[in-house]
């Protein structure tokens, strides 16, 4: 007996000065804290087309896409009321084709689109005159990327961008 106590109150001792007693069942792990949920996406903003008319574009159409309610609600009041509420569009030039405004090589950045009555000269040109000076623009042609050109209205509203646009759907006649 006197053996059995020599190896096991070394052991005992061993044990002690870990901080573990024989009798007591190890530590549980520690949890990890909750992991919380991660913040929800901003709902992407509501897009909505609008066709710009120009007097010079003899065919195709001009095809701006909105995501502001503020203007999309400016350009259904310029569809409704013309007279009485800006319908010419400016805004920043992308020289990237958009797929809701083919043939153009180019079209308005979404967020920068703004309804106007009167521009300063420097950002006025047609669509055609824009395309075709397509490289020149950004510079000494249409500053800063701003485009207004002063001749155009918006004249209709699309369901479905890549769908025709019909003018007498409108109440628009020539």
């Amino acid at each position: 007996m006197t053996r059995a106590l020599w190896i096991v109150t070394p052991l005992l001792i061993l044990l002690t000065l870990a901080g573990c007693s024989p009798a007591e069942e190890p530590a549980p792990e520690p949890t990890p804290p909750p992991q919380e949920e991660p913040p929800a996406a901003a709902p992407e903003p509501t897009r909505v087309y609008f066709v710009v008319g120009f007097p010079t574009l003899a065919e195709g159409r001009f095809v701006i896409a909105l995501d502001n309610p503020k203007t999309i609600e400016q350009a259904r009041a310029a569809i409704t009321d013309p007279d009485n509420n800006p319908s010419s569009v400016m805004g920043i030039l992308s020289k990237e084709p958009a797929p809701y405004n083919p043939p153009w090589s180019y079209h308005l950045e979404p967020s920068t689109i703004e309804l106007f009555d009167t521009a300063i000269e420097v950002c006025d040109a047609s669509p055609e005159y824009v395309e075709e000076h397509l490289e020149e623009a950004c510079g000494a042609f249409l500053p800063d990327c701003r485009w207004c050109p002063w001749s155009s209205q918006v004249v209709g509203e699309l369901e479905d961008p890549s769908g025709t646009y019909d003018e007498t759907e409108a109440g628009e006649s020539e």
